[in-house]
C-alpha cells in the first residue's frame, strides 16, 4: 500500500511540475501577445496620423487638380481650328437634286440650330453609284452651314480608320493615343464648338463590323456633338438598321441609279460632246445601254472625250465588248456579276486596251496591277519608281526613270477615269476599279504584280525618313533602344510619308493571304525576297506605335518565317543583318518613348505641334559622329569589296542618322552614295546626290565629277562633258588620277579651256588647235 502511494505521489509530483510549466509557457505567450497588442495599437495610431495626413494632401492635390481641370477645359473652349476635309467635289457633278433634298430632309437641317443634337442619315447603294460624290457635293454645298467643320471619315477597315481619325486628331491638335482615346479627345473637340458640323463615316462595307467600327458608330449616342451625322455604306437599308443601334426606319435611303436625264446630262458633260438633237437619241441608248451607272458612264465619258468618238460609235464597241466578256465569265461558270458591275467591268476593259496601244501604255497597265495590292485611297506619285531590286520589265524602267514617263502613266490613267487626282502629287482609285483590277489578274500575273508591288514599296521606303533610321540599340543591353539623334526630329511630319506608304503595306500584307491560298509551290519560289519581310516589319512598327502590339507580333514573326523561306543563294548575308539587327533595328513592342517620337512626328505638313516637355534619352553628339563615321567606314568596306547594294545601305544609314544635325553631317557620304548609285546604274539617284553636294560645297571638284558620271549614264552628253570641265576646272589633275574620267571622258581634256582674261577667250575662240565640229568647252575662270 506504501508503494501504491509513494507512486501516486510521484505521478502527482510529475504532474504539479508540467502544470507548472505550462503555466509558465501561458505567462510567456500571454506576455508576448500584450506586447504585440502594444506594437499593433502603436502602428494603428502612426497610420491614423498619416492618413489624417494624406487626406490633407489628397484635399491639396484635389484641389490643384481641379483648378488645373478647369484651366484645361477654359483651353479646350477656346475656338478649333476649321477643318472641311470632304473630298474634291466632282467636276462632271450632274442631277440628284431630289437625292440632296432627300438628305437634308432626313438630317432636318432647318431644324438643326434650335434643336441643337446630333441628327443621322445613311446613304446606302451598289459600288460605283456615287454615294461618295453625293455626299461630297452635299457638304460643298453647305459649307457655310457646317461652320463647326466637315470631317470624312474611312471604315475600309480597321487600319483606314484608325489613319483617318488619327490625321483629323491631327489637324485639331487633339491628344494621340490608342484608337479610343483618339477618338473620344478628337469628338471631344468637335464637341466644344456652338457650330453645326458634319461627321461623314465612308465605306462601311465590311461584312462584319469591328469593334472599333461599332465604338465609332456609338458616338451620337454618347457625345455631346451638335450636326449631322452620315454614314455611306453598300449595305441595304434593313440590314444596316438591324446591325447599327443608333439608325432609325427613316434615317437610311437607297441611292439608286441616274435617272435617265441626269444620266445624259453627265454624259453629255463627261464626254464634252456638244448636246444638240442629232446626238439625244444615241446618248439616250448609251445610257440605257449602261444601267445609268455614274462609274460606267464616267469612264465610258472619259474614253469618248480622250478617242473623239461618237456615242453610237462607243455603243457598237461596248456591245462587243460585253458580249465577249459575257462569254469569258460562262467559260470560267462565273457569270454572277449584276448588271451594274458588269457596265463597268465592260467600260474599264474598253479603257485598258486602248490604254494598253498608248506610248508607255504598258508601264501605265503595269502600275496599276500593281496598285491593286495598294490603298487605293490615295496613291503616292513616289511609287511610281524602278523598285528595290528594280523592277525586272525594262520598257517600265525605262518609263519612270524620267520624270515625263511618270507624268505620262498618271495621265494616261486618270484621262480615263481609271485614276483621279486628290492632290498635286497623288491619285486615288475607286475601289470597284481595283477589284475589277483583281480580278482580271491570272495567278501567275498576281505573283508578277505583287513582286513589283513590293519592289516599288521597297524603294519607296528607301527614301523617305524612317524611325529605324532614327535609332540605335545597346550592344550590351539590346532591350533598351533610344532616338539616337541629338535632338528630336524638328518637324511633326517627318515620318508623314513613312506612315502613308505603311498603309500601303498593311494593304499589301492583307492581300499576301489570298496569294498563299491560291499560289502553287512554284509560284512562291519567285515571290518571296528580304524586301518582303522588310516591308512586314516597317509595317510591324507602325502598328507597335499605334498601340496594336500583339498584331504587330504576329506581323513580325510573318517577316522571320518569309526569311525561312528564302532561297539558299544569298541566305549568309540576310542571317548575317538579322543577327546584328540591321534588317530589323527596332524591338517589337516598341518602348513607349519611342511610340510617342513616332505617333507625334506622322502628322500631315500643315500640322504644328508643340515640342515635348520631355524627350527620350538619346546619343550625345559625339556618339552621333561616331555612328556615321562606323556607317561610313563600313561603305567604303563594302564598296572596295564589290558589294555596291550594301555599300548603299551603310551610306543611306549614315546619311538618314546624320542628316538633322548638321555638325555630324559629312557631304562627303553624298558622293560616296553617288559613286555606289552610279555603279548600280541608278543615275537618277546619282544626280540628286552629286547636285546636292555641289549645293554644300560648290568649290570642291568631286561633286561635278559625279554629276558627269551620273548625266553621262543618262546619255546626257553634252551636260556630263560640261560637268566633268567644271570639275578639271576645280581639280587640274582630275583626267589623269580619277580612273572614272580616264573612262568614260577619255578625250575631253584637250577640248577644255580655262579662260581668266579676255584675251584668252578670244585667242580660245578664234584657235584653230581643235578640229571643226567639235565641241569647245570654255570656262571662264
Amino acid at each position: 500500500m506504501l508503494t501504491l502511494l509513494r507512486s501516486e505521489l510521484d505521478e502527482l509530483c510529475e504532474a504539479v511540475k508540467t502544470w507548472e510549466l505550462e503555466k509558465g509557457q501561458m505567462i510567456t505567450i500571454v506576455s508576448n501577445v500584450t506586447d504585440i497588442k502594444s506594437n499593433l495599437s502603436k502602428q494603428i495610431d502612426d497610420l491614423r496620423i498619416k492618413v489624417e495626413k494624406n487626406s490633407e494632401g489628397i484635399k491639396n492635390l484635389e484641389k490643384k487638380f481641379t483648378t488645373e481641370l478647369s484651366r484645361f477645359y477654359i483651353k479646350e473652349e477656346e475656338k478649333i481650328p476649321y477643318v472641311f476635309s470632304a473630298p474634291p467635289r466632282n467636276g462632271y457633278f450632274a442631277g440628284r437634286t431630289e437625292e440632296i433634298q432627300d438628305l437634308k430632309r432626313i438630317l432636318k437641317v432647318e431644324g438643326t440650330l434650335n434643336e441643337k443634337k446630333v441628327r443621322v442619315a445613311a446613304v446606302c447603294g451598289l459600288g460605283g453609284i456615287g454615294k461618295t460624290s453625293l455626299v461630297s457635293e452635299y457638304a460643298h454645298q453647305m459649307k457655310d452651314f457646317y461652320k463647326g467643320g466637315v470631317y470624312w471619315f474611312s471604315a475600309e477597315d480597321d487600319k483606314v480608320l484608325d489613319k483617318t481619325v488619327n490625321d483629323i486628331a491631327s489637324k485639331l491638335k487633339a491628344i494621340p493615343g490608342t484608337f479610343d482615346l483618339t477618338l473620344s479627345n478628337t469628338l471631344r473637340k468637335i464637341g466644344t464648338t456652338n457650330d453645326p458640323s458634319l461627321i461623314v463615316l465612308d465605306c462601311l462595307d465590311q461584312q462584319e463590323l469591328s469593334s472599333n467600327m461599332r465604338k465609332f458608330l456609338t458616338f451620337p449616342s454618347e457625345e455631346n456633338f451638335f450636326g449631322h451625322f452620315v454614314v455611306l455604306t453598300r449595305r441595304n437599308p434593313i440590314r444596316l438598321f438591324n446591325e447599327v443601334s443608333v439608325f432609325e426606319d427613316d434615317s437610311c435611303f437607297q441611292l439608286e441609279c441616274f435617272q435617265s436625264a441626269d444620266a445624259k446630262q453627265f454624259l453629255f458633260s463627261r464626254s464634252k460632246v456638244v448636246r444638240d438633237k442629232n446626238v439625244e437619241n444615241d446618248a439616250q441608248c448609251l445610257c440605257d445601254e449602261l444601267g445609268r451607272l455614274p462609274l460606267a458612264l464616267e469612264q465610258a465619258g472619259a474614253y469618248i472625250q480622250i478617242r473623239r468618238c461618237n456615242f453610237s460609235t462607243y455603243l457598237k464597241q461596248y456591245k462587243t465588248e460585253r458580249l465577249r466578256l459575257l462569254k469569258r465569265q460562262r467559260a470560267r461558270a462565273a457569270g454572277n456579276d449584276s448588271s451594274e458591275r458588269l457596265a463597268v467591268h465592260t467600260t474599264w476593259l474598253i479603257n485598258i486596251e486602248y490604254i494598253k496601244k498608248s506610248p508607255d501604255g504598258q508601264a501605265a497597265v503595269r502600275f496599276m496591277s500593281a496598285c491593286s495590292f495598294f490603298d487605293g485611297n490615295e496613291i503616292e506619285e513616289e511609287l511610281i519608281n524602278v523598285g528595290t531590286p528594280e523592277v525586272e520589265d525594262v520598257e517600265y524602267r525605262k518609263c519612270v526613270l524620267s520624270p515625263l514617263g511618270c507624268r505620262e502613266v498618271l495621265n494616261l490613267l486618270t484621262d480615263f477615269s481609271l485614276f483621279t487626282y486628290v492632290g498635286a502629287h497623288s491619285v486615288c482609285t475607286h475601289r470597284l476599279v481595283q477589284e475589277l483590277v483583281w480580278e482580271s489578274l491570272t495567278p501567275e500575273s498576281k505573283a508578277e504584280s505583287f513582286i513589283d508591288a513590293v519592289r516599288m514599296l521597297s524603294y519607296a521606303f528607301s527614301k523617305c525618313f524612317s524611325p529605324s533610321n532614327f535609332v540605335s540599340s545597346d550592344e550590351n543591353n539590346g532591350e533598351e533602344q533610344n532616338i539616337s539623334i541629338c535632338d528630336l526630329p524638328k518637324s511633326p511630319s517627318h515620318f508623314y510619308m513613312w506612315s502613308k506608304f505603311s498603309m500601303h503595306g498593311h494593304h499589301l500584307c492583307r492581300n499576301m493571304e489570298n496569294l498563299l491560298v491560291t499560289f502553287d509551290s512554284v509560284c512562291l519560289d519567285s515571290v518571296w525576297f528580304p524586301e518582303t519581310a522588310k516591308i512586314l516589319y516597317e509595317c510591324a512598327v507602325h502598328l507597335s506605335a499605334n498601340h496594336k502590339q500583339e498584331e504587330a507580333k504576329r506581323l513580325l514573326n510573318f517577316a522571320y518565317r518569309i526569311l525561312d523561306w528564302l532561297p539558299l543563294a544569298g541566305y549568309e548575308t540576310v542571317e548575317k543583318n538579322v543577327s546584328n539587327n540591321s534588317l530589323f533595328p527596332l524591338f517589337i513592342p516598341l518602348p513607349k518613348s519611342i511610340q510617342i517620337v513616332i505617333k507625334r512626328c506622322c502628322m500631315p505638313p500643315s500640322v504644328s505641334l508643340q515640342r515635348l516637355t520631355e524627350k527620350p534619352c538619346g546619343l550625345d553628339l559625339d556618339k552621333l559622329k561616331e555612328s556615321v563615321e562606323k556607317l561610313k567606314l563600313d561603305g567604303n568596306k563594302r564598296f572596295k569589296e564589290d558589294r555596291y547594294k550594301e555599300a548603299l545601305d551603310a551610306y543611306s544609314s549614315a546619311i538618314d542618322l546624320a542628316r538633322d544635325c548638321n555638325n555630324a553631317f559629312n557631304p562627303l557620304l553624298l558622293t560616296n552614295r553617288a559613286t555606289v548609285y552610279i555603279k548600280l546604274k541608278q543615275y537618277e539617284d546619282a544626280l540628286k546626290d552629286a547636285n546636292n553636294y555641289i549645293t554644300r560645297r560648290p568649290d570642291c571638284w568631286k561633286g561635278y565629277a559625279r554629276k558627269a558620271l551620273a548625266l553621262d549614264g543618262l546619255d546626257e552628253k553634252v551636260s556630263a562633258e560640261i560637268a566633268a570641265a567644271l570639275a578639271f576646272y576645280h581639280n587640274r589633275a582630275v583626267f589623269s588620277d580619277f580612273l572614272p574620267f580616264k573612262e568614260s571622258f577619255f578625250d575631253l581634256q584637250k577640248r577644255i579651256f580655262v579662260c581668266d582674261t579676255v584675251d584668252q577667250l578670244q585667242k580660245v575662240i578664234f584657235s584653230q588647235e581643235v578640229e571643226t565640229g567639235v565641241l569647245k568647252i570654255l570656262v571662264l575662270g
